[in-house]
């Protein structure tokens, strides 16, 4: 451990620059290496506005081809659980209590594991009678996002979390899909809060699900084409190409 320190210690104080993907590891590594500000640049991990985008018709054509009612709310979570990071259990305990507390609620699934979902939910028989699983090209993923109405991005609270910059969250924001967030992933808890672009879920509710308001929850209202627009402003990579290619001109 002391010899890894030392050489995160030297590779970061030899750099010139330091590329980081939150604000929350660049304040991590300067309170643990004592590091100069400057020395690090800002640059979360983005998507391709021309993949990921939100459209009202991409929107009506999905919901008709998979059989969604318009008085649906859909939930889509994009990932893998490969890792306790997922935390799949507490998610899947979460969205259960909401499926108990309000009706018309689909759960999509997109991922490359479907089988691994399929045995955690039939742990719930409340959401398997609404749940959908797909695996799908990367260029299609857009379509099914467009057809949701919240995108799900729980983590588990560690270190690794805190400093991290999932490029999921971008994806949902590019497509105008305001995120269900837990609390502690890299910047974009918060936010996520601050911006209006989602819901914060606290630690202490995904543990006692009971503890959500639910009735606040499911009177929000957001807009989509709002939460789109500050994809492509500010989670693009075309809004940062020109920004970043700046750090290497002297």
């Amino acid at each position: 451990i002391a010899n890894t320190y030392y050489l995160v210690y030297q590779t970061l104080l030899s750099a010139d620059k330091v590329f980081v993907v939150s604000q929350v590891l660049r304040k991590y590594f300067q309170d643990t290496y004592n590091l100069h500000n400057k020395k690090f640049i800002p640059y979360p991990c983005l998507s391709n506005s021309r993949k990921f985008f939100y459209s009202p018709d991409i929107r009506t054509e999905m919901r008709s081809s998979l059989g969604l009612k318009s008085e649906s709310k859909v939930f889509i979570y994009s990932g893998g659980i490969g890792g306790e990071w997922h935390i799949t259990e507490q998610m899947f305990a979460f969205l259960n209590r909401l499926f108990q507390f309000e009706k018309n609620l689909i759960l999509i699934c997109l991922t490359k594991t479907p089988a691994s979902f399929e045995k955690i939910i039939s742990r719930y028989p409340l959401i398997r009678s609404c749940f959908l699983t797909f695996s799908v090209p990367n260029n299609e993923v857009h379509r099914y996002l467009n057809a949701a109405d919240y995108g799900i991005l729980f983590r588990e609270n560690s270190i690794m979390n805190n400093v991290a910059s999932p490029t999921k969250f971008a994806e949902y924001i590019l497509c105008g899909l305001p995120v269900l967030i837990s609390e502690g992933v890299g910047d974009y808890s918060n936010y996520a809060v601050e911006n209006d672009l989602g819901i914060l879920v606290k630690e202490i509710e995904l543990k006692d699900p009971g503890r959500f308001d639910l009735t606040s929850f499911f009177k929000k209202n957001f807009s989509r084409e709002y939460i789109a627009d500050i994809g492509k402003n500010n989670f693009s990579k075309e809004s940062a190409i020109d920004r970043i290619v700046a750090e290497f001109i002297p």
